[in-house]
């Protein structure tokens, strides 16, 4: 079973991604904007439903992450530790949980996007990279989300400041890398703040997954993933892309809006577990609807 803890942050990434989709644009469509220093180590303090470390680890200007998560995490009345390592490379995406000593290894999907990319016409991609830009603002707009850029300074670094979906993050310029979290969603309620920044060399072993762990290659999860890329490249050549995402957007409110209203007069109790992640399940899903995937 997924936990809460990890589809909410795939939330908070893709939600983040939206405030560097016109900057990608500009670039390579599939290759974040480079980061202002080429190495980095930033250590997070977290508090709330979760409550604990992190420390993200930065190389090649953002090319390669590793995040570690050592948190206590809290809903309703069950308790859970949390020891977590998250690696992205140009190549590979990695899980680890220390709890089990298992991981996962799967390429990552920015690969098979590339490929599809590079099939393409060049009118293709030109059609690609606008719609890249459009949907940016469309998607903050059909998500009543609300994007000041430059909005204040963390840690020496300026920050895009995003309020989206019960989340405010204030990431660096441009980027996709938050300094600072806050999140109510579904009974959780967690802030995440970096408080120091050090910006020397990184040591590989942050990025090479550790010898004791069993790592399982996740053929299934490339499968998908590769699908999933020719979808997405299928859809944004689409001309018309901009405009089907608006209307899968206005009918996800419109459905939406019929669910709180027909809830409105029951009477509500606690959310279980399962209902907590059911419910942050569909708002995932909900995402990759709006996006047409």
């Amino acid at each position: 079973m997924t936990r809460p803890n990890t589809i909410i942050k795939q939330i908070i990434l893709a939600l983040s991604f939206l405030i560097v989709l016109p900057a990608m644009a500009k670039t390579s469509p599939f290759n974040a904007p480079k980061l202002p220093f080429k190495n980095a180590t930033i250590h997070y303090q977290v508090t709330g439903t979760n409550s604990g470390t992190e420390t993200l680890y930065i190389r090649n200007h953002g090319q390669d992450t590793a995040r570690r998560s050592t948190t206590t995490q809290k809903i309703l009345f069950m308790t859970q530790q949390i020891d977590t390592l998250e690696i992205t490379t140009a190549d590979w995406l990695y899980h680890i949980d220390f709890a089990t000593k298992q991981g996962t290894k799967t390429t990552n999907p920015q690969k098979f996007m590339q490929e599809e990319y590079d099939k393409l016409s060049r009118t293709e991609q030109k059609t690609l990279e606008k719609n890249i830009k459009e949907m940016g603002y469309t998607g903050m707009s059909m998500l009543e989300g609300k994007l000041q850029q430059n909005a204040a300074t963390i840690l020496g670094y300026k920050c895009d400041k995003m309020e989206l979906m019960g989340s405010t993050i204030y990431s660096i310029h441009n980027t996709s890398i938050a300094l600072k979290t806050n999140t109510k969603l579904m009974g959780m309620d967690f802030s995440s703040i970096a408080i120091k920044i050090d910006k020397g060399k990184v040591s590989s072993d942050a990025f090479t997954p550790p010898a004791e762990i069993s790592m399982i290659y996740d053929e299934n999860a490339d499968q998908m993933a590769r699908s999933q890329a020719q979808q997405m490249i299928s859809m944004l050549k689409d001309p018309n892309a901009a405009e089907k995402m608006e209307q899968n957007s206005k009918k996800l409110m419109m459905e939406q809006q019929k669910r709180q209203d027909d809830n409105t007069n029951e009477e509500q109790n606690p959310p279980s577990g399962a209902e907590i992640e059911e419910t942050i399940n569909n708002a995932m899903d909900a995402l990759k609807q709006m996006m047409g995937q």
